[in-house]
């Protein structure tokens, strides 16, 4: 098999809360995968990255904060999979056991959460309801502080960007708060992923080779190669190839790379044409999907930072009524009624020889509002071509990121 692919700190989870019970998060799972496929299928760029996971937090601290039964969480909850809160707690919780389950002592996958609250409304009598602020400790791994927007936003914002970096271990140092004076709750979380290979890339086999990008383009990119003699993970379907680049954890954590089965520069157009349900089976499948063949991989060193406003992407998932001053959002600040004010997202990853270090950071801004047998054949699997990828892990198959590389970025 030719593969040729371009492109702990132990976990703290903590304990439930009395009103969680513990469910598989396959419902939840469904709802995550489905917004990174969907935001994929938004987004034209030549090169995409994000954590729908990191999305998935803020969004579920969001219909947490929602008025029970109101518009504003039905929608939340429809594009999280969810029927209600109780239910999405337990799997989110669910997620989080699974994932450090999964890395164990050898990989890292942790994620934590943030609210901020005006210091001049929480002087004006507004505070953060109790049973919110224990649900965001215990399930969402998350704090809850006092800041000055209003009067001392710069820093503020410093404050924002230190506790990014501290939660991604340095690995996003550049963060820029949307925030702005009148910004009412600030609704922080952060995601961080570091892991070796299980398999190293040798540095001496990497190669400047050719990339065909999206547009037909040749130019030439760092190709790292390995040979693996059995005991890859592979599929196609006739119409997709995949591989899995498994890292060295207690459990099934791999990056899946997808291309077309003929080798077709227009992966993203077609990928993004298929079913959530078609592209959550084709990596389901794959991710069990092992195989004997010798294989020889061909993978590219990379690196993207990219970062994105979300507002009118909510909107065309379907969160539509909190975005507007129709809002229901009155639990988080004791009936104090809060609208979104902004939706930003900034996701990093770098792929090397060793391993993988990705992280994603994700605000809301909230402001007042209105209410064995015969030897096997080799299989060729060339990915000198663009490609879609997913890190994911646990049985339900989360992803924790999902991206597009189209090419290299353009250098002027």
């Amino acid at each position: 098999m030719v593969l040729k692919l371009f492109g702990s700190k132990k976990n703290s989870v903590p304990k439930a809360p009395v009103d969680i019970v513990e469910t598989t998060p396959k419902d939840l799972s469904n709802g995550i995968s489905g917004i990174g496929w969907k935001l994929l299928d938004d987004d034209k760029e030549k090169r995409f990255f994000m954590s729908p996971y990191s999305i998935a937090s803020v969004l579920g601290i969001l219909a947490n904060g929602a008025e029970n039964g109101s518009v504003t969480q039905k929608e939340v909850l429809d594009v999280l999979s969810c029927k209600d809160t109780r239910q999405l707690n337990s799997e989110y919780l669910g997620l989080a056991r699974e994932l450090e389950e999964v890395c164990g002592e050898r990989a890292v996958v942790k994620s934590a959460s943030l609210m901020i609250v005006d210091k001049t409304l929480v002087g004006a009598g507004a505070k953060v309801d109790r049973k919110l602020g224990s649900m965001l400790k215990s399930v969402y791994n998350g704090t809850v502080e006092e800041a000055d927007f209003r009067n001392s936003l710069e820093k503020v914002k410093k404050r924002i960007n230190k506790w990014v970096s501290d939660s991604t271990d340095g690995f996003i140092e550049d963060f820029e708060s949307a925030a702005d004076e009148n910004t009412a709750v600030d609704v922080l979380n952060a995601v961080y992923f570091k892991a070796a290979w299980e398999s190293v890339f040798d540095r001496d086999d990497t190669e400047e080779e050719d990339f065909t990008d999206e547009n037909g383009n040749t130019v030439k990119i760092p190709l790292m190669h390995r040979s693996f003699n059995f005991g890859t993970t592979y599929y196609d379907d006739g119409r997709y190839s995949g591989l899995c680049l498994r890292y060295r954890c207690s459990g099934n954590l791999s990056m899946c790379i997808v291309v077309p089965s003929d080798h077709g520069t227009d992966v993203r157009r077609r990928w993004c044409s298929e079913s959530v349900e078609y592209r959550n089976k084709f990596i389901g499948t794959l991710q069990h999907n092992h195989v004997d063949n010798r294989t020889n991989v061909y993978f590219p060193r990379f690196a993207m930072g990219l970062e994105y406003y979300l507002m009118d992407a909510l909107k065309r998932l379907g969160v539509v009524r909190a975005l507007t001053g129709l809002t229901e959002v009155t639990q988080l600040l004791n009936g104090i009624p809060l609208k979104v004010d902004a939706f930003r997202h900034q996701a990093k990853i770098e792929v090397d020889e060793e391993g993988t270090v990705a992280a994603a950071v994700t605000e809301m801004i909230m402001t007042c509002g209105c209410a064995l047998g015969k030897p096997l054949p080799e299989i060729t699997f060339r990915c000198d071509i663009p490609f879609v990828f997913t890190i994911s892990g646990c049985e339900s198959a989360v992803p924790l990121f999902v991206g597009y590389f189209g090419g290299p970025e353009e250098r002027s």
